[in-house]
């Protein structure tokens, strides 16, 4: 195509160009780097070359033969970028909509939601075909990304409540998705709680660590595995909530909405909480750091995970194991191991059925049956 090119910058980002009378540049966002090294972003460029390309061919046959302006083809392709009838700009109306969610359950939406950007910009989406062939084929690509069975569970849970809206709203048809034959097994492993004899180490960290984003992460994770609470449930503690002269939170559970009463001490409450996606990252890697130490933190196991109804086997550090739930089910498994009755349990967590309860306490750590874990104090 006459006057247009890629432009690859030995150190940026790759841009598109055109000239006529003057020159445009459009920007890729995609690094050349990835450009050469990542075939999914070497043909998202290509899909905006060749959009491109389209524009000034189009007008060079409905225009005698003459080629557009600069202006010209960077405003059509600024209209085709913005379109409403695509699933970027729907995910952006989507996310209007949402705007008595928490800051954090929004950052969670954007997040998730990137993944489904991304997909649109290197496939093109249909939005007439969002069919149960769409979900196969994007919760391929997630896979492909390299998250884990929880997160790649979260993405699509997100994603179904995105479409969901869009349905109802009526930005493209009802397919008739059936939503769980893409269910992803999120499986439950018993490495990913602490023994008592962890949980102690870690209370006794957060007295004499110095870094100051690990000591947040310690209080958040602590705080937890003292109570019981969901991170959901963690970031929205606040004061109202605290019942019995502090000792005792009263709230009603996000995920679950049965009430909840896990007990704490007066400093549990006071935190300035980091995102979940910043905390199970760094978790990881301050249990890393502590494993020079607790060595039973490095010890290698293997992680299950299901691709395409296949169970594969991998091997992993334990430190890369624990996430944002790994508080909670750390409680419940401490508390059943040292025989606290179940119905006390769900008092503090909230299961309905002991059957709930019981997917926590598959681990049997040896002999650890001294003190309960609420007796303890951060």
């Amino acid at each position: 195509m006459k006057n247009t090119a890629r432009i690859l910058h030995r150190r940026g980002k790759v841009e598109l160009y055109y000239y006529k009378g003057k020159g445009i540049y459009i920007p890729t966002n995609v690094t050349t780097k990835q450009y050469n090294e990542d075939p999914q972003m070497k043909m998202f460029v290509d899909n905006m070359f060749n959009n491109m390309s389209n524009v000034i061919t189009n007008y060079f046959l409905e225009n005698k033969k003459e080629f557009p302006t600069a202006d010209y083809v960077k405003n059509k392709i600024d209209v085709i970028k913005n379109k409403t009838d695509n699933i970027t700009s729907l995910f952006e109306i989507y996310l209007k909509s949402k705007i008595k969610v928490t800051p954090e359950t929004l950052i969670n939406i954007k997040y998730y939601g990137n993944f489904l950007k991304r997909y649109d910009e290197i496939n093109n989406i249909d939005i007439n075909k969002i069919d149960d062939e769409f979900i196969t084929l994007l919760s391929k690509f997630i896979y492909k990304t390299g998250l884990s069975d929880n997160v790649h569970h979260c993405v699509l849970v997100y994603i179904k409540s995105f479409i969901t809206f869009c349905i109802k709203e009526k930005h493209f048809p009802d397919k008739n998705i059936d939503w769980e034959l893409h269910k992803v097994e999120v499986t439950q492993n018993s490495y990913e709680v602490l023994t008592k004899t962890e949980l102690d180490f870690l209370r006794d960290k957060r007295l004499t660590e110095k870094n100051k984003v690990f000591k947040k992460i310690l209080d958040m994770f602590l705080f937890c595995s003292y109570s019981s609470l969901r991170y959901c449930d963690l970031v929205r503690v606040n004061l109202e909530y605290l019942k019995d002269d502090n000792n005792r939170i009263e709230m009603k559970s996000k995920k679950t909405k049965v009430m909840l009463y896990p007990s704490l001490n007066e400093n549990n409450y006071s935190l300035n909480l980091y995102t979940i996606t910043y905390y199970d990252k760094t978790l990881k890697r301050m249990l890393k750091k502590y494993s020079n130490e607790m060595e039973s933190f490095k010890k290698i196991v293997k992680v299950k995970k299901t691709v395409e109804g296949k169970e594969t086997f991998t091997d992993k550090y334990r430190y890369d194991c624990f996430s944002s739930h790994s508080g909670r089910r750390s409680f419940c498994t401490i508390q059943l191991d040292m025989g606290t009755s179940p119905l006390k349990i769900r008092g503090y967590t909230g299961h309905k059925s002991d059957a709930q309860l019981y997917t926590y306490g598959q681990r049997k750590p040896e002999s650890e049956k001294d003190n309960k874990i609420t007796d303890l104090l951060l």
